[in-house]
């Protein structure tokens, strides 16, 4: 039967290496491995050819002796479960959605860095590991991923934090604006105007010649199911050729964007307008943000609104 002292040094290897493992993302023995696999080498050949054998095996019975004995073992008990309660890890994974959030961990009381680039999580399988300072009664920090909302949690010793996009964070809304295809010949020199009624600022949306859209928030493909609704709309609305009803479909297809735009949040109100080259208003209308990740506004001209 091992000795109890043997048995308690191979659980405490055994809950340091699965700390090493869940915080650092390798284990004590491969962190040891890779760090001391020559000297291990180096000492085995000393143990097979040094003359001195029976001395060698004695300093190491020593110093096994020296880890078991009791006060050796207590300490090094309270020194591993001190050190590990004062450090955790938070664990950031894509798990399935798309890369290229940018990431930032900050302790709650802290001011994000204006000046500091964050990290990119890349691809639908990426993952980010950050190492961060706690306590046994847990730290608060949140994260901040671009395209979605703020996320606040409490960072406990031991067990960490880990974060999935898709299922822990909630995406910020994205909003398309539709121009109609009555008002396509004005797009050239014409503008979106956004009124946002909580922040008192007001934005800009230069638009262009093709190009009948606008969107708001992060980016975002045009969905499938979308653009077989907006054909059909294109058959029942209008009696023009197949070929210009394809010229109004594709002008949808490409949103004008202005990243000067904050992030939208739900229950947000904005007033917009729409102005044509010559500065005349054609389109006023009021607009709520939902709570929907993806959105469509259509612009509706004032003498329909008004009908």
């Amino acid at each position: 039967m091992l000795p109890l002292r043997v048995i308690l040094l191979a659980t405490l290897l055994f809950g340091l290496n699965a700390w090493t493992v869940r915080h650092l993302g390798n284990g004590l023995l491969e962190i040891a491995t890779v760090n001391s696999f020559l000297v291990f080498v180096g000492i085995a050949l000393s143990w097979i050819e040094a003359r001195n054998a029976d001395e060698l095996r004695a300093s190491f019975g020593r110093i096994l002796k020296r880890t078991v004995d009791g006060p050796v073992l207590a300490a090094l008990y309270l020194v591993t479960i001190v050190g590990t309660s004062l450090i955790s890890s938070v664990t950031v994974i894509a798990d399935g959605r798309s890369g290229g959030s940018t990431l930032f961990l900050i302790s709650q009381g802290s001011e994000r860095c204006e000046n500091c680039a964050g990290e990119s999580l890349k691809g639908s399988s990426g993952v980010l590991r950050y190492v961060r300072f706690t306590s046994i009664f847990g730290y608060p920090y949140y994260l901040e991923a671009s395209g979605y909302q703020r996320k606040e949690f409490t960072l406990y010793p031991w067990s960490g934090t880990t974060i999935s996009l898709s299922a822990d964070l909630v995406r910020l809304p994205t909003i398309v604006l539709r121009i109609p295809y009555s008002l396509h010949s004005s797009l050239a020199g014409g503008k979106i105007v956004l009124d946002f009624e909580s922040a008192g600022s007001s934005f800009e949306i230069p638009m262009q010649a093709g190009r009948a859209s606008a969107q708001l928030g992060p980016p975002a493909p045009i969905p499938e199911n979308w653009r077989r609704e907006w054909r059909s709309e294109l058959r029942t609305l209008t009696n023009a050729p197949d070929e210009l009803r394809e010229i109004f479909f594709r002008n949808w297809l490409d949103p004008v964007r202005n990243e000067q735009i904050p992030d939208l949040v739900p229950s947000q109100r904005i007033r917009l307008s729409y102005l044509t080259a010559a500065n005349k208003v054609v389109i006023r209308q009021d607009l709520v943000v939902g709570q929907e990740p993806l959105q469509e506004v259509i612009l509706i001209p004032r003498e329909q609104s008004d009908e």
